[in-house]
């Protein structure tokens, strides 16, 4: 939760239904959409795809799963050789969209449509100064955060890219239309950005767009009840407690005073 200026702001959660699809660069196999669930991924007895959805009964090397919370990449037992973004994975990774992922030497790398306008009617609230950020994925930059949009410094210059707030909206365009970008796996030369999206320059560097949703829409409305109030019979157990507290205490001491005094 986000508090500036008195207003309440939510850190956005995008609900994922049927957003994402694995494209595979290498080669002309068809873009795999995932559906809400388990989609597990075998070994194809096409060596040229490489890879195919498990059918029912057959050994998976992988394992996605998409439900509210994002893509997550189950790595099934005695499966070696997977790697996101170039980090060996061995168990479970949470996924972006954007992120590269090898496995049994193809190359996979989760889409999702990158926005193509900003919201209408978005504005960013006056007197916030929360800015978001682009953070390192990997590289030169890994853990690092590029602010973006502040005021004072205009738009943000990058590799081969610039990065530019407008309202509550954050635009990333190349310098060159013949250098493209990639945002969530997707090609292109201009984009609007969302929390969550992740950002590839033309020199392979990674990003991942951070920050609070500070769209009009995403203002908290709802109103939590009070908490009710302690009634005295409530409070009533709570007093009583430390009298009977005092009075074991008190019997303590006195039991030992009596072992010290008479020597029993």
């Amino acid at each position: 939760m986000l508090q500036c200026n008195g207003q309440r702001f939510l850190w956005l959660n995008r609900c994922i239904v049927n957003a994402f699809a694995l494209r595979f660069p290498d080669h002309t196999h068809a873009d795999l959409a995932l559906a809400p669930g388990a989609t597990g991924l075998g070994l194809d007895p096409d060596q040229e795809r490489g890879l195919r959805v498990a059918p029912l009964g057959e050994p998976a090397l992988i394992e996605l799963v998409v439900d509210q919370r994002g893509v997550w990449m189950n790595v099934m037992p005695d499966t070696w050789g997977v790697h996101v973004n170039g980090r060996p994975i061995r168990k479970l990774a949470m996924l972006h969209a954007g992120d590269s992922l090898h496995v049994e030497g193809r190359e996979m790398v989760l889409a999702s449509a990158a926005s193509a306008q900003p919201v209408a009617g978005s504005a960013r609230p006056r007197g916030c100064d929360v800015i978001p950020v682009l953070r390192g994925q990997g590289g030169a930059f890994h853990g690092q955060a590029v602010p973006v949009g502040d005021p004072a410094n205009g738009a943000t210059p990058l590799v081969g890219a610039t990065v530019d707030m407008q309202d509550a909206d954050v635009r990333v365009s190349s310098f060159d239309p013949m250098v493209p970008l990639q945002v969530n796996g997707m090609t292109v030369t201009s984009a609007w950005l969302r929390i969550g999206d992740q950002l590839v320059l033309p020199n392979g560097q990674r990003f991942l767009f951070e920050g609070p949703e500070l769209r009009a829409d995403a203002i908290e409305t709802s109103v939590r009840a009070p908490m009710p109030k302690a009634t005295p019979e409530d409070d009533t157990p709570k007093r009583m407690r430390m009298p009977w507290l005092l009075i074991a205490a008190a019997a303590i001491a006195i039991v030992l005073l009596a072992l010290f005094w008479f020597g029993v």
